[in-house]
């Protein structure tokens, strides 16, 4: 049989550091994302030192087609939720995995007059919660989205402008 080998002077290991700070950030090797008031955040690729700022905001409009047929009101109203403010909750953070869970009220038009010819001024308080989870080595940020939709008659788009230039995208 193997002697037990004991450590009789044993010193603390090197620190490690915690994914995601009360700061409003999440950071691991590869990429750093800082939380914004409004509820986007921006997204920096450490080995490239490419930005992306004021990512993953969401515009309404309306739309009364159907599934293959988009049509726009005569008089449509397209509302953005950066104005919109953000309740902001640290969920997990450890040396492995960070995450951050972002809520926010998206004020948006209830539905389109019967005429469809434009949406009503009558506004629904849309909830929106969304999670963003770092894990160390990992190259990429895992966003999950919940929205309770009960409005009619519009489209919603989440946005993540990047300014990059390509031909393909993978989602």
């Amino acid at each position: 049989p193997r002697q037990p080998n004991y450590v009789t002077d044993p010193q603390p290991g090197p620190e490690r550091g915690l994914i995601a700070t009360p700061d409003g950030m999440l950071e691991n090797e590869y990429l750093r994302v800082s939380l914004n008031p409004n509820g986007t955040f921006s997204l920096t690729h450490k080995e490239s030192g490419h930005v992306f700022k004021d990512l993953h905001y969401f515009t309404n409009s309306g739309s009364i087609g159907n599934a293959h047929l988009d049509r726009r009101p005569v008089r449509d109203t397209e509302v953005t939720s950066l104005g919109c403010p953000a309740r902001m909750t640290m969920v997990e953070s450890s040396e492995l995995r960070g995450t951050w869970m972002i809520e926010l009220t998206f004020q948006i038009p209830t539905r389109a007059t019967n005429d469809g010819r434009e949406r009503l001024r009558s506004m629904y308080d849309m909830p929106i919660t969304t999670w963003l989870t770092l894990r160390k080595g990992s190259r990429r940020l895992d966003i999950r989205t919940r929205i309770f939709n009960q409005a009619r008659d519009h489209r919603l788009i989440a946005m993540f402008p990047t300014d990059l230039g390509c031909n393909e995208v993978a989602v």
